[in-house]
């Protein structure tokens, strides 16, 4: 696993192999706000038996991702855009970019998904030029971890280890990626988010597939101001 303190997209996003970029988690400290969300002092902790195994329809349905959701902003709007705005200028530079405005909230119980399929975003309605941030905030690894390919297109997948105050930051509209059975026996929470630099960015109309929001700036997209 390679770690950058400070990194820089290449001109061309499919050659963004996935990579870690570290925070200050006592900065931008996510698991005690996201547990305050929750009610949920060990997010690890978490065990959510009631749930059947997740498919791509179900697996945005808990009553954790409700939680999330509707109190995201009023808890956390302010420090997410600061630590978007950060991760805009160690990842970007100095150049416009546009960011996910709500982040996609994961939990993976154990003994199962936290998304239900291998995938790329490409499927999805995403375009070129994004790239995934995504942001444990639970230590994973193995079977609770996200899985994504060692080669583009080579669906040869591995696992990330990971901690709060990493993030794994991959171009997941060209690389596939997603998850296994967890089998750890602790559940993993997550957020992950998208950004794209703005004269790559083409607004063509769709709706996202979870949010169900227009993929435009405004409503799925929103400007990222400079750190």
């Amino acid at each position: 696993m390679s770690v950058f303190a400070a990194i820089h997209t290449p001109s061309n996003p499919s050659d963004f192999a996935p990579r870690v970029v570290e925070y200050n988690r006592r900065e931008f400290d996510f698991p005690r706000i996201v547990a305050e969300i929750l009610h949920e002092p060990d997010l690890q902790s978490i065990v959510g038996a009631e749930y059947a195994r997740f498919t791509r329809e179900t697996d945005q349905s808990t009553i954790y991702h409700k939680s999330f959701y509707m109190q995201f902003e009023a808890l956390m709007g302010d420090l997410y855009r600061r630590f978007v705005s950060h991760m805009s200028d160690r990842v970007f530079g100095d150049v416009e970019v546009y960011h996910q405005a709500v982040p996609t909230f994961r939990v993976q119980f154990p003994n199962n998904l936290g998304v239900a399929e291998m995938h790329k975003d490409s499927d999805y309605r995403h375009q070129n030029g994004e790239l995934n941030f995504w942001v444990p905030l639970t230590p994973v690894w193995g079977s609770n971890t996200i899985w994504v390919e060692a080669s583009r297109g080579g669906h040869n997948y591995q696992p990330w280890t990971l901690k709060p105050g990493q993030v794994l930051v991959f171009d997941s509209v060209n690389w596939r990626h997603g998850n296994i059975t967890n089998t750890t026996g602790r559940a993993r929470v997550s957020f992950d988010f998208r950004m794209i630099p703005a004269e790559k960015f083409i607004d063509a109309g769709e709706i996202s597939v979870s949010a169900h929001k227009r993929m435009s700036v405004g409503d799925y997209w929103e400007a990222t101001c400079q750190d």
